[in-house]
């Protein structure tokens, strides 16, 4: 009953902590993310580079673990960190999903402005990563402290992975 109470006598908001301007310079142009008052981002880019790269930065901002995670499922590697009572799920995503040389040919199926895509958004994803290794007690989420690693730079064949792996799921 006093859960209840202050439950329902508490005050909540939808307001974000952070807001206001990031810029990033990505090759030379000033590439602006606005977060507004509920924190989701707004990129002005001039290019599909500039674009891309400020949202993988944005997502990896706000999803960090996320991303890691389902890195983790798609490739096979959740026992790492979690332990053998997940081996089962790596050997269904090992046997299931693509090997390395797959991803490779998939991503060399692109045109030359999705690989581009794709690369500026891993790019964004890793100078995010960058920045929180300066700064991990601040930035880095909890659950990479909790478990004692810290993520490792965001690659193609990830990107190709998580891609199939979201393709199987639906």
């Amino acid at each position: 009953l006093l859960l209840a109470t202050v439950f329902l006598n508490a005050e909540f908001t939808t307001k974000a902590n952070h807001t206001g301007f990031t810029t990033l310079d990505v090759n030379g142009e000033t590439v602006r993310i606005y977060r507004d008052e509920f924190g989701i981002p707004h990129i002005f880019a001039d290019t599909n580079r500039g674009l891309f790269e400020a949202y993988g930065y944005s997502v990896a901002q706000d999803r960090l673990w996320q991303l890691e995670l389902n890195r983790r499922a798609a490739r096979g590697r959740l026992a790492e960190v979690f332990g053998p009572s997940f081996l089962n799920a790596d050997r269904v995503a090992r046997v299931t999903g693509y090997a390395d040389a797959e991803l490779d040919a998939q991503f060399g199926g692109l045109t030359a402005e999705e690989q581009e895509i794709f690369d500026s958004y891993l790019n964004g994803i890793n100078r995010y990563i960058t920045e929180v290794a300066l700064s991990p007690l601040v930035k880095l989420p909890f659950e990479f402290h909790a478990l004692g690693f810290f993520p490792q730079p965001w690659t193609r064949r990830d990107s190709a992975a998580f891609g199939a792996f979201m393709v199987r799921r639906f």
